[in-house]
């Protein structure tokens, strides 16, 4: 049974969050968990940082490249094999989003329940939940003293 491991992560700017924005950043990439455990060791004021940029040039470049393809799609003498690969593009990158859409959404689900987790006993930021199927772990990264009742 394969592991999936999600981090949640407490930013400096961290405030009280609620259903809709909570109070701590998903971490569910591998490279992205990897590279907050290395910036943490290595003493990073802002481990953070460098992550959410790099998920912006990430969007921004596959904005580019669908931007790119619908205008393909909409020259009026693009030749069938090229319409034909842009729309399969397309398809791909609508099936892509929705298993994205449903990730994230199961993420956040599972977040917010270790976080709870959590909130009952802070000694907990490194455990398992499982399923008859599944399980995660949950790494906790608490990078600033919460203050009490926040």
């Amino acid at each position: 049974m394969k592991t999936h491991t999600i981090a949640l992560v407490f930013p400096k700017t961290s405030t009280k969050g609620s259903a809709s924005s909570p109070a701590f950043e998903i971490l569910q990439d591998e490279y992205e968990i990897e590279y907050l455990e290395n910036a943490l060791r290595q003493g990073d004021k802002q481990p953070l940082q460098e992550i959410l940029y790099r998920r912006t040039l990430i969007n921004e470049k596959e904005d580019l490249q669908a931007d790119y393809v619908e205008e393909l799609l909409s020259r009026p003498f693009a030749r069938p094999n090229l319409q034909k690969q842009a729309v399969l593009w397309l398809k791909s990158k609508m099936k892509l989003n929705t298993h994205r859409q449903n990730e994230n959404q199961a993420a956040l689900v599972i977040a917010e329940y270790a976080y709870q987790i959590y909130q009952s006993n802070p000694d907990r930021i490194d455990f398992l939940l499982a399923g008859p199927n599944s399980q995660v772990r949950i790494r906790i990264f608490p990078l600033v003293t919460r203050l009490q009742g926040t």
